[in-house]
């Protein structure tokens, strides 16, 4: 039994099994009263041992259950897009506890704990117009649906756009405090194969009660986070002090703070935990045509974790559904034109602008997602929650600069939490190592003249190479001369070159630099099966960096996610996360070294060795080697 909520004078369990009931009273309830049923407590376990599910989420006053929503796995499996696939089978509350909302609250928490599409069948004119108001549509209101529901007559069905929408509304009117949330530990039912419960599941088409009404107040234009914080905004604004704390574009659609499983102790494996951020928005960015950069990619790497989730889980801390950057925090990096350009561009419908970049009319939200989604990562190893953390987020950013779009980036993530850690907690010295195959063209020109960022940027040998800048000579301009180090690495360039680069350039930078903060921003596409590079990374050379980054920068180090585009980048990722949690690479690569690759492979080493011995020249008057 996992406590999830404190709320209202009411507490919120998951209930795994009929024992965890035996310390809660259970009264009369309509679902039972309705099927003659007098003696409830031991009908309601036995009911719950008949039918086992991913979530059962009860209230509890006074050690008495107060209500309860039973969510279960679909048994059609997932949705045609991939997506898992929800029933809220249902859904009551005791009379005597209306006042309090908890039916809304349950039904928040169904949400909030499940990934995918949310479908249900409502059984009362009362509960259609609540979960209409929500967002639930029928199944021939929606434009392109990915669900066949022809066997399912009467169901409405939340997908999950809509379903951030609900839960925007839903945290602003039931003014939920975050705080309890942060020793929960959460499962991921949603990226259970939903395959799996087929068999397990049970209809209850039964009477059930649903507390209605529509939320009051008007759609949210921002989700404050908690009561105490808005009463701090509102304190700041009469006082006409800005306060220094994070904001959300108004009238922008606004993400939330994510789940969080148990944070460790510090002497509970504290020097080994990740936190992976990731948000399920993505899906809604994908282009008309085929594209590399598509939601195919996250999906991929969630599906990886699930494979080897027992390998990881006591070190990954899974957190779903990440806030929405603001408008501010965007404009410490890009134009204000240039993001109400993106901003109409989307609402119109999107399309294709070049630079090999796609927008739909959600994109401008999946980008803002992103770049939260960053930010969130830096603000929970801030907090101490955990040593490190991943955000697992697309579109990347590493190519967008000040005022466009560029190479599959729309906003700059890395660059945008680096304003934010400056702005808002005070930090002089930011570096950014970045690793991805191309170079990232669009943070050298946002920090080209700034001395408080230091980017090491290793790519491709850009002379022939996209974006066809980030060379060695490219240093920085005026009081910046010096902050941008670019390391052209030369074809073929593998493990070995890589580390190379690190121990005897990135390392030596970082001890003399001696940043406050590091942003990795990692790219797979340095891997050796990848199309449109010519660089020989494997698995195993992502461990190492893994491995080296969790060694040198624990406590202070975020990892943003960049380029990479094979069918093995899920398990890619997974070589990074074992190499810097201090876990063996399970994902072995065998290789049979032809004698004309061990010469391609000497060759790419005397390369690289002339080339850093040419940059050590350039930056001799800036660092010590």
């Amino acid at each position: 039994m996992k406590k999830l909520l404190f709320h209202r004078s009411i507490e919120y369990y998951q209930i795994e099994n009929s024992s965890d009931l035996e310390k809660f009273q259970l009264r009369e309830f309509r679902f039972f009263k309705g099927l003659g049923i007098v003696d409830y407590q031991q009908t309601f376990k036995a009911w719950l041992k008949k039918f086992p599910r991913p979530l059962f989420i009860a209230a509890i006053h006074n050690h008495r259950i107060a209500g309860w929503v039973h969510i279960d796995t679909w048994p059609e499996g997932k949705a045609r897009d991939g997506n898992p696939v929800f029933v809220l089978r249902a859904i009551e509350t005791s009379p005597d506890f209306r006042r309090k909302q908890i039916g809304r609250t349950l039904v928040y928490l169904a949400l909030k704990h499940t990934l995918g599409y949310m479908l249900t069948k409502p059984v009362t004119s009362k509960s259609s117009r609540f979960f209409k108001e929500i967002g639930f549509q029928k199944p021939w209101d929606i434009a392109s649906i990915q669900i066949d529901l022809s066997r399912y007559s009467n169901h409405v069905l939340l997908t999950p756009a809509a379903k951030k929408r609900s839960m925007a509304i839903f945290e602003e009117t039931l003014e939920i405090q975050k705080g309890p949330l942060s020793n929960v530990e959460i499962s991921m039912p949603g990226l259970n194969d939903p395959e799996e419960q087929v068999g397990k599941t049970g209809a209850l088409d039964g009477k059930r009660s649903v507390e209605g009404g529509k939320p009051s107040g008007p759609e949210p234009t921002s989700v404050e986070n908690s009561v105490e914080k808005r009463n701090r905004s509102v304190r700041s604004a009469k006082d006409g002090k800005e306060e220094k704390m994070d904001d959300h574009t108004p009238g922008a659609k606004s993400g939330r703070l994510p789940d969080s499983k148990k944070v460790p102790n510090k002497g509970d494996d504290y020097d080994h935990s990740v936190i992976f951020l990731f948000d399920t928005s993505h899906e809604l960015h994908k282009s008309s045509s085929w594209s590399p950069e598509n939601p195919r990619r996250v999906t991929s790497i969630l599906e990886a974790i699930i494979e080897k989730r027992d390998n990881l889980q006591q070190h990954l801390l899974m957190q779903p559904n990440t806030p929405a950057a603001s408008f501010r925090d965007l404009s410490r990096v890009h134009k204000p034109d240039y993001i109400n350009f993106v901003k109409s561009y989307c609402e119109s419908g999107g399309g294709f602008l070049g630079e090999d970049v796609y927008f739909t009319q959600d994109t401008y939200f999946v980008a803002t997602v992103s770049a939260g989604s960053a930010i969130q990562a830096s603000k929970e190893v801030l907090a101490g929650k955990a040593p490190f953390a991943f955000a697992c987020t697309r579109p990347p950013g590493h190519h967008a600069k000040t005022d466009k779009q560029s190479g599959y980036c729309i906003f700059n993530n890395a660059a945008i939490v680096a304003r934010y850690l400056q702005a808002i907690h005070g930090m002089k010295r930011i570096m950014i190592v970045d690793w991805d195959a191309h170079a990232a063209n669009g943070t050298m020109e946002i920090f080209y003249n700034d001395p408080s960022v230091l980017l090491v940027s290793m790519q491709q040998d850009p002379h022939d190479f996209y974006p066809f800048e980030g060379l060695s000579k490219q240093l920085g301009k005026g009081p910046g001369l010096g902050s941008i180090i670019n390391i052209e690495m030369p074809r073929s360039s593998g493990d070995a070159e890589y580390r190379i680069v690190f121990n005897e350039i990135v390392w030596p930078l970082y001890h003399q630099y001696k940043p406050d903060f590091v942003i990795c921003c990692c790219g797979f596409d340095p891997y050796h099966l990848e199309d449109h590079t010519q660089l020989s990374m494997t698995s195993q050379g992502f461990h190492n960096i893994g491995s080296m980054v969790g060694e040198h920068l624990s406590g202070k180090v975020v990892t943003l996610l960049e380029g990479g585009y094979t069918r093995n980048l899920g398990h890619l990722v997974i070589a990074y996360l074992e190499g810097m949690t201090g876990q063996e690479n399970h994902f072995k690569e065998d290789f049979d070294i032809l004698s004309s690759q061990t010469i391609q492979q000497e060759k790419c080493r005397k390369v690289l060795r002339t080339k850093l011995n040419e940059l050590r020249l350039i930056l001799k008057e800036f660092y010590e080697f």
